[in-house]
This record gives structure tokens, C-alpha cells and sequence, in this order.
């Protein structure tokens, strides 16, 4: 069992951080979420009408609604790797990237984790990154890195069952 409130004391600084970074970035988010209501609600919407910088995420928002309404979502798909690559460039992404990887290694340093479970669905820049990190910081774990967005769901409940008071 993992002492819950270690591991959220953990996140703070990581979580501060890129919450900090993402609003000097964005700044507001308020168009991105009206964007993404109608995109949700089969509206035709344009890039135009949310910050340059969140062009991508609105292509992202709208290529998931096409797919997931024709077939099944598939990370293998042309068309959706694509537009995870434009993503994966992205300054936001790097951001998220970043951030994800401070919180993992926050976490990895509490010595309450013995596998790391990473999912990749992308180029690898958050699997290297993490590496980096691990050696940096000597943090010794037993990493499995899969390649599948289908076990994210299953290992998310089971650490969420772990952590639960």
C-alpha cells in the first residue's frame, strides 16, 4: 500500500509548475473550451477561433470525433499518427511532456514505487526523457514500456485501487 498523501506531496511542485507554465502560455483557456463544446456537439468549427497555439488541439479534437464516430479508435492509423506528430512538436506537448515526467520522477523518488509502467503512443520523447531522468537521479526501478493506450485504463484503476485510503 502506498501512503497516499507522500505521493501527492510529491506532485505539488511539478504539478505548480506546469500549471504556471501553461497559463503564461495559453493563457486563456476559454475559447479552447467553447472550440471543443461545439466540436462535441458535431459543430464545423476553425482553427481561427482559438490562439494559434492551440491549432493542433483543435485538429486533435476534431480528427478523435471523426475516427471514433467511423471505426474504432487505432493509434496505428496514418492519419492519426499524422497529427500525434504535429502534436508531439508542439510546444504544449514538450510542456506536457516535461511536466509528465517531473510528477513520474517525483513520485519514483519516494521509494514507494518498485515497476514503473510507461504507455507510449508516440515518437518516445517521454520514455526518453523519463530514462534521462531515472539516470540522473539513480532512481533504480523496473520500467515495462508498452506500446497500447488500452493498458493506460487498466493500470490506472489498479494504482488508483492501490492509493485509495
Amino acid at each position: 500500500m502506498h501512503d497516499k498523501d507522500v505521493l501527492l506531496e510529491s506532485i505539488k511542485q511539478p504539478m505548480e509548475q506546469y500549471y504556471q507554465t501553461m497559463k503564461d502560455m495559453i493563457g486563456n483557456w476559454q475559447p479552447l473550451v467553447e472550440v471543443s463544446e461545439k466540436i462535441l456537439a458535431g459543430e464545423d468549427v476553425t482553427n481561427d477561433r482559438v490562439a494559434p497555439q492551440l491549432h493542433f488541439l483543435v485538429d486533435w479534437m476534431k480528427l478523435i470525433m471523426q475516427v471514433t464516430t467511423d471505426s474504432e479508435w487505432d493509434w496505428t492509423k496514418p492519419e492519426i499518427q499524422a497529427v500525434y506528430k504535429k502534436i508531439a512538436d508542439s510546444p504544449i506537448y514538450k510542456t506536457f511532456a516535461e511536466a509528465t515526467v517531473g510528477i513520474v520522477t517525483a513520485i519514483l523518488k519516494t521509494g514507494q514505487i518498485g515497476t514503473l509502467v510507461e504507455i507510449g503512443t508516440g515518437p518516445g520523447q517521454v520514455t526518453d526523457k523519463l530514462c534521462a531522468e531515472m539516470t540522473y537521479y539513480n532512481i533504480n526501478v523496473h520500467i515495462k514500456v508498452f506500446n497500447h493506450f488500452f493498458y493506460y485504463h487498466c493500470l490506472l484503476k489498479i494504482f488508483l485501487s492501490e492509493i485509495s485510503p
